[in-house]
Order: structure tokens, then C-alpha cells, then sequence
């Protein structure tokens, strides 16, 4: 007898998330630890092992840092994060990315928490101070199914399985491969070999914001992830991300983030 059966929903899900952990580490942190305003291109995911703290977003919501707990600090959320006295935690700044390039826990917006056993949080940072590579496996292994189980319990596994048509699937590599300030909607839509307009209703029928929005929100993230990940200058990101000049790529950076970019690497360099 041959018999098989297949969770597309779970295919889907597998295939649409891709996770790339940024920097991570075991911190040891007291009132020094103190932050406002922060507002990071990836999300963090804190493993606390022991002492306290506080974490307060911008959305309204206030999350206790408690030991025997992790929780998700979602990328794009305004966060004011502090500690009175002693924080231990094992941390990672991470994306997970889903097909349209968006951060899954970006797109959600929210603090997600879960429990998590001392013992774990010791095996876990043993795995971390390993230089094994089998036990580097296992760790990013376990992160991977540690936010799946944020995912279930927050009830957002749907975006993570979306789906969209063939023509809006081979747009977002596109988007991805040639992102700067001079892609517009008439050259994508000459590459899919489709009219402006019906680009535009198509992708805003199944990805739910305007074409020329999305291309927006992409390009402010590869440059906070320039600024954040890389030791170019503010004129080589300019450069790269072609805009005419360094003064323009300012003006535009802090017309959207609220800062230019020489104080968004000072405020956001040194996350923990």
C-alpha cells in the first residue's frame, strides 16, 4: 500500500520563512542598560536566565523581563527597554523573512512572550558557548522552533503561509535584487512583461499596501540594515543605495525615520 499525506499549509510555511540570525550573545547587564526609543531593524529575541527589567513599545504594551521567560521584541516597533539593578539574558537579533521580504514579527507589530524552563535556558546558553559545530546546529534548531511556538500561540501562522500568484512571486526577488531610490513601478512592470496598472491592482489585491509604498518601506530597511550591519560611510550607503547625493539620503532618511542616519547608527549600534 502507498499512502501519503501532505500539510501544504505547513509546506508553505517552511518554504516562505527564511531566518537569519544578526549577532547574538550572553549578557550580563545592570542600570547602564537603559534605552529609549529604540527602533531596530530586526527583531530581538531575549532568553532571560536571571535578575529583571522592563520593556515598554510604543503600541501600548508593557512586558516584565522575568527569568524562566523569552520574549520577542518585534523590528520596526518603538521600544524604551530598561534595568534597575541586574539583567542575564541570552539574546539574538534576528530576521525571519518571510516571501515579500518582510520580517514576519515586524509585520505583526506586538511583544510576544513565552515560558521557557532554567534548565533550557542552561542548556541553550551551553550550546551557545560551544564552538562545535553540530551543537551551533542545534541551537539555531532550537531558536527556529522556539518561535514557531511563538507564532502558533500569537495565531499568525496564516502570514507566514501566504501564498501569491506566480507574477507577484517573481516581482519581490526583483524588488530585493535591485532595491534602490531609482526603482520605480514602470521598470518592474516592464521586467513582468505587465502594464503599470494592472501591477498595481494586482499587487495591492493580494499584498494589501500600494506598489510604490512597499518599495518605500523596502529601501528605508536595507538602509537601517546598512547602517546597522555594515562600517560604510553615510556617502558610500548613499552610493550604493543611488541617491544623487549624501544630503539627499539624509533628507530622506530622517523625513521617514526621525533621525538622520549618523544618529540612527550613534542611538541603535550597540543593541543588546
Amino acid at each position: 500500500m502507498y499512502d501519503v499525506w501532505r500539510n501544504q499549509a505547513a509546506s508553505r510555511m517552511f518554504n516562505n520563512l527564511r531566518l537569519e540570525i544578526i549577532e547574538s550573545g550572553y549578557a550580563k547587564l545592570d542600570s547602564v542598560w537603559c534605552y529609549h526609543g529604540v527602533c531596530s531593524p530586526f527583531s530581538r529575541l531575549y532568553i532571560v536566565r536571571a535578575g529583571d527589567g522592563i520593556v515598554h513599545a510604543a503600541n501600548g504594551q508593557t512586558a516584565r523581563l522575568l527569568p524562566g521567560r523569552a520574549y520577542l521584541l518585534p523590528a520596526g516597533l518603538p521600544i524604551d527597554h530598561w534595568c534597575d539593578t541586574y539583567l542575564e539574558k541570552l539574546f539574538f537579533h534576528l530576521k525571519l523573512t518571510m516571501t515579500d521580504g518582510c520580517d514576519l514579527f515586524e509585520r505583526h507589530g506586538k511583544i510576544l512572550e513565552m515560558p521557557i524552563e532554567l534548565t533550557e535556558i542552561d542548556r541553550l546558553s551551553a550550546l551557545y558557548r560551544s564552538s562545535r559545530p553540530e551543537s551551533l546546529a542545534t541551537l539555531q534548531a532550537e531558536v527556529y522552533a522556539m518561535l514557531v511556538r511563538m507564532i502558533d500561540c500569537a495565531g499568525i501562522a496564516g502570514l507566514a503561509a501566504k501564498s501569491y500568484s506566480p507574477a507577484i512571486a517573481r516581482l519581490f526577488p526583483l524588488i530585493q535584487c535591485d532595491l534602490s531610490s531609482k526603482m520605480t513601478v514602470r521598470s518592474l512592470a516592464q521586467a513582468l512583461n505587465m502594464s503599470e496598472s494592472t501591477l498595481t491592482k494586482r499587487f495591492r489585491a493580494e499584498v494589501g499596501v500600494p506598489l510604490g509604498g512597499y518599495i518605500d518601506d523596502m529601501l528605508l530597511q536595507r538602509a537601517r540594515q546598512l547602517l546597522l550591519g555594515t562600517d560604510l560611510t553615510i556617502g558610500q550607503i548613499a552610493e550604493q543605495l543611488c541617491f544623487c547625493d549624501q544630503f539627499y539620503f539624509s533628507r530622506y532618511f530622517r523625513q521617514r525615520q526621525g533621525l538622520t542616519p549618523s544618529e540612527y547608527r550613534r542611538a541603535q549600534k550597540h543593541l543588546t
